[in-house]
């Protein structure tokens, strides 16, 4: 164990039934040049546990059956950079995550490196863990059913100039139910399944200046999630690039949104939904918009594509009161008819 204000540099810890290094209610230490390898399922090459302000720096952690590092029980304010973080256990529970947080607030990881090709989540913020960042890193899993970067009931997360890629047919980015207050920004997610998928009522997550590709279904999801921000977003998608169902005031500004085989975006169920300045188009058998049993949206200032066919989004307002509701329609359908025959293309 490593007690409070000590130092580990330059050390290479190799344990089979045992954590690597563990911090247990450690406070103030640090972990330079040093690298832990575990083999025994269960453990850890690094665990913290009530353990804070500790620095971990260019340090390489492997485990070959559960989590590379793992902090718990209330490990806040640690912060882990320019570390390669690699497991390779199969187990698809979120504890067997390569970086897993529980009860654990403020920790940063920074130009990091996180791996599992065998199955098992990237990185995985779990109950109670809160206002963590992770800036400049790299994820990468090879995974069928779990995220490279999954959330539940943790608020705050931050994920700056990051790059996440799920070569299996999972998710990069999946929040479920009180991963609230999530920001990701100046990020990229490639994926098989999912790039982005929030759900069970998560809520004012912002997304901005992202790329997000998918080779298999939707691309950007929000599924029961309300009050959510996305700014500049490229996605592309073989089935609906942007998948909104089930939500109320969600804004979306600036997207491409492109589908090659489905919808460049698809609403259903939702209220008070806004699409601005934003490019939807399909380039299969789908729509560039498909909007069902939705009410209240707005849709202003967009351009949408399906194959050869062009549409035309009009938004106007009305100084005064419109006592001619049939004839401003008409008049807005007349010139969204002007601009289309103008084929502008």
């Amino acid at each position: 164990a490593v007690s409070s204000w000590s130092s580990v540099a330059d050390s290479s810890i190799t344990v089979q039934s045992a954590d690597g290094l563990r911090l247990n209610a450690s406070f103030g230490s640090t972990i330079l040049y040093s690298s832990a390898a575990v083999s025994g399922s269960g453990f850890s090459a690094l665990f913290l546990s009530t353990a804070d302000n500790n620095t971990v720096a260019n340090a390489y952690f492997l485990s070959q059956a559960g989590p590379a590092v793992r902090l718990v029980a209330g490990s806040d304010y640690n912060a882990i950079g320019l570390s390669t973080m690699v497991s390779n256990a199969v187990s698809a529970a979120i504890t067997s995550s390569v970086l897993y947080l529980s009860q654990s607030d403020s920790n940063t990881v920074t130009g990091s490196y996180v791996q599992n090709l065998s199955g098992a989540l990237g990185i995985y913020l779990d109950v109670g863990s809160d206002y963590n960042t992770i800036a400049y890193s790299t994820g990468v899993t090879n995974s069928s059913a779990v995220d490279v970067i999954g959330a539940q009931w943790s608020s705050g997360t931050a994920i700056i100039g990051s790059f996440l890629r799920n070569m299996g047919a999972g998710w990069a980015l999946g929040l479920d139910a009180g991963a609230n207050y999530t920001s990701v920004s100046a990020s990229t997610f490639i994926a098989g399944a999912y790039g982005l998928w929030a759900s069970g009522g998560n809520h004012h997550t912002t997304v901005s200046d992202v790329y997000i590709q998918v080779a298999q279904t939707a691309c950007l999801s929000f599924n029961a999630s309300p009050s959510n921000t996305v700014t500049n977003a490229r996605v592309y998608a073989s089935s609906a690039a942007l998948d909104i169902q089930g939500c109320s005031g969600n804004s979306f500004s600036q997207i491409y949104a492109y589908s090659a085989n489905g919808h460049g975006a698809y609403l259903a169920l939702n209220t008070n939904t806004v699409i601005s300045m934003s490019t939807m188009a399909s380039n299969g058998t789908g729509y560039g918009l498909y909007v069902r049993n939705s009410s209240s949206d707005t849709i202003f200032g967009s351009y949408i594509h399906m194959g050869g066919k062009l549409g035309v989004i009009l938004h106007g307002t009305a100084q005064g009161s419109v006592t001619d509701k049939a004839a401003a329609d008409e008049f807005m359908k007349d010139v969204c008819m002007q601009i289309a025959a103008a084929n502008p293309l």
